[in-house]
């Protein structure tokens, strides 16, 4: 068996540390990722998210690229080096959404920690995925001493074929989430744990309204860039209510036969009730929105959505760019 041996008055040579290249998302003057030194375990790639410490406080960050050959970076001795913390169970950000930031920062001077910031939704990221607790009927005999009300009767009634969240449990029982919660804690109901919901996904076949002879040439020539997955600008010369909307959905109707996500940018003043219907009405489902009203847990649930190519189509503000596509 093969040993390792050093000659008398030898040093043997430590394994080099391993290092990553962290982005934190902060307003700190930093010109760049940092430096952390990788502890023993599983490897990590670029895009895996992980807590780390810097200064007195523990940030999450994002595990960034090597910097381009040739680029100078100043040499660090590896003893000074904190360690990452722990690596986070979040979707990974992938390369293409990296170097968004990367050229958003280059071009407009701005730190890089600031642009990344715009890509992070820390609930979403720190929580893993957001269980829903629901109630289903606790197996028979029930407690002694409890007594079966007409409420809770009808409670029980409705979880008879699937367990149901404490609202719309309370909803279909004509009663109140107290007592649905009182009857779990009195041994008529067990708590449960669903799977996280997913967003609808479109009726790629859903046929939309008869085009003009105008319309149907534009939205030949979107559609035919997106089938060819070819990038190019189109701009739709016409006045309000020619029908330019209608001539976008042809295009989105075909990155969605594709199997891709749909990014459907508006000004925030743009994003009403009466275009979401519109919206809603070709395409069978109800688009998931990303803008700065709409509610923290809807938020998480869009970002998850859009990570794992659940939500296929978005209507947003510009911010909505940064979201962590996995198909657009």
């Amino acid at each position: 068996m093969a040993e390792h041996r050093t000659r008398p008055g030898s040093v043997a040579s430590p394994d080099p540390v391993r290092t990553v290249r962290v982005g934190l998302p902060s307003n700190l003057p930093f010109a760049g990722p940092l430096t952390y030194a990788v502890p023993a375990g599983p490897a990590l790639a670029p895009g895996d998210w992980v807590e780390v410490p810097l200064g007195k406080r523990v940030l999450v960050g994002v595990v960034w690229d090597d910097p381009p050959d040739g680029a100078a970076e100043e040499a660090v001795d590896p003893a000074r080096l904190k360690p990452v913390a722990r690596r986070l169970d979040a979707p990974r950000m992938r390369a293409p959404l990296r170097r968004v930031i990367d050229w958003v920062a280059a071009y407009t001077l701005a730190p890089h920690g600031a642009v990344l910031r715009m890509a992070v939704h820390l609930p979403a990221i720190q929580q893993g995925e957001a269980a829903r607790v629901a109630y289903t009927a606790a197996p028979e005999p029930h407690p002694d001493g409890v007594r079966i009300t007409a409420a809770r009767a009808r409670a029980l009634a409705a979880v008879a074929d699937e367990p149901l969240p404490a609202t719309t449990l309370a909803e279909a029982a004509d009663t109140s989430a107290a007592v649905i919660r009182a009857m779990a804690d009195a041994g008529l109901l067990q708590r449960v744990t669903l799977a996280p919901e997913s967003p609808p996904a479109p009726d790629t076949e859903r046929p939309g309204p008869a085009l003009s002879a105008e319309q149907r040439a534009a939205a030949g020539e979107l559609v035919a860039a997106v089938r060819a997955h070819r990038f190019q600008v189109m701009l739709l010369d016409g006045v309000t209510g020619s029908g330019k909307t209608e001539v976008y959905f042809e295009a989105m109707a075909a990155a969605l036969a594709s199997g891709a996500q749909v990014l459907l940018l508006l000004p925030e003043i743009a994003l009403t009730a009466p275009f979401l219907a519109r919206v809603e009405n070709r395409f069978g489902c109800e688009p998931a929105q990303w803008h700065s009203d709409v509610r923290p847990r809807e938020r998480e649930r869009v970002w998850r959505g859009v990570a794992d190519g659940s939500a296929r189509i978005v209507v947003g503000a510009r911010s909505a760019l940064f979201l962590p596509w996995k198909k657009l």
